[in-house]
């Protein structure tokens, strides 16, 4: 679809596609309804629109029609909206997505860690069922910020796991 709005082109031939979401109907469903995130090679961001004839892209196309009709449209997006649509639909994919078209943000750090297995356990779990955990690192860095508050507010938290508390208590650690 190619559409045209204040001098600038949006055309899905040509843009980039970065990612699409769907809400589970049925293509032939009057509710389905998709949103497609595409990038120009300006760098710019637009949502291509389609759906059926009960869904937001609905159109109606004659004066004097009584129903909507299914339809597509091109909604331009800053890059503050093309980030959320991104971080919302972007699944297990988010991460990946977000560093390729976004770049790396400043306050994040990479980091490598070897974990047991069953915390590995854990935490693919809670990926596959808390939506809001959109990433392996959004867990760990969540899990981590929770422990450091409550270890630095409270006071009553030990920050030193049990094991190494016995070393402690026996003097070996300070």
């Amino acid at each position: 679809m190619k559409y045209q709005r204040n001098g600038k082109t949006y055309d899905t031939e040509t843009a980039r596609m970065v990612l699409a979401a769907d809400n589970g109907k049925a293509a032939a469903s009057p509710q389905f309804f998709r949103q497609t995130l595409y990038r120009k090679r300006t760098g710019e961001f637009f949502l291509h629109c389609e759906g059926g004839s009960e869904s937001p892209a609905a159109r109606f196309t004659r004066p004097g029609q009584s129903k909507p009709l299914a339809g597509e449209l091109i909604q331009p997006v800053d890059a503050i909206g093309a980030r959320e649509f991104v971080e919302e639909h972007g699944g297990k994919r988010v991460g990946a997505l977000l560093d390729e078209y976004f770049g790396k943000r400043p306050d994040e750090v990479k980091i490598t860690a070897v974990i047991d297995r069953a915390a590995d356990d854990m935490l693919r779990r809670l990926l596959d069922t808390d939506l809001a955990m959109r990433s392996q690192g959004a867990v760990i860095s969540a899990a981590l910020r929770h422990y450091f508050i409550a270890t630095r507010i409270d006071g009553r938290a030990d920050p030193l796991p049990a094991d190494m508390r016995l070393v402690k208590e026996a003097g070996a650690v300070s």
